[in-house]
C-alpha cells in the first residue's frame, strides 16, 4: 500500500478548515468573550485610578478652599 505524499495545499487547506470549523465553534466564543471580560476590566481598574487620582485633587481643592475662606473672614 502506497503512503500518500502531503504537500503545501494540502496542510493550507485543512489548516483553514479547522480555522473556520474553530471560529464557528463554542470555544471560539467563549475566547472572545474573555477577551471581552479582561478589556472591561483593565477599564475598571484605570477608571479606578483615576477616581482615587480626583478624590485626591477634590480634597487638596477643598483643603486651599477652607484657608481661603478662613483667611477672608479673618481679614489677611
Amino acid at each position: 500500500m502506497a503512503k500518500e505524499v502531503v504537500d503545501d495545499s494540502d496542510i493550507e487547506n485543512s489548516f483553514q478548515l479547522n480555522v473556520e470549523e474553530f471560529e464557528r465553534s463554542t470555544v471560539h466564543n467563549l475566547f472572545k468573550a474573555l477577551v471581552k471580560v479582561m478589556a472591561v476590566a483593565h477599564q475598571g481598574r484605570e477608571l479606578s485610578k483615576d477616581n482615587e487620582r480626583l478624590s485626591k485633587d477634590n480634597k487638596s481643592l477643598a483643603h486651599k478652599l477652607k484657608h481661603q475662606v478662613e483667611r477672608n473672614m479673618t481679614g489677611q
